[in-house]
């Protein structure tokens, strides 16, 4: 019930601006654990709000996703 509300409130029909977002996260994240680029104070603080961002882009795609093969199944 939660899933398809949200998914009617955050619509979007461009899906690859969504998953630009998750390829931007997914190289920032690989290039944190190689290089070692951010202090560790500050670093770990980002790290957690670039998982918090990546997890809120995942479950957005998801829910568009849901919504919209559930109306044109229908």
């Amino acid at each position: 019930m939660v899933l398809q509300a949200q998914g009617r409130a955050f619509q979007t029909p461009i899906y690859t601006i969504l998953t630009c977002y998750q390829v931007m996260n997914l190289a920032l994240v690989l290039c944190q654990t190689l290089y070692h680029y951010l202090p560790l104070d500050a670093g770990l603080w980002i790290m957690f709000s670039l998982v918090l961002w990546e997890g809120i882009v995942t479950g957005l795609c998801y829910s568009n996703t849901f919504v919209r093969v559930t109306a044109e199944v229908s």
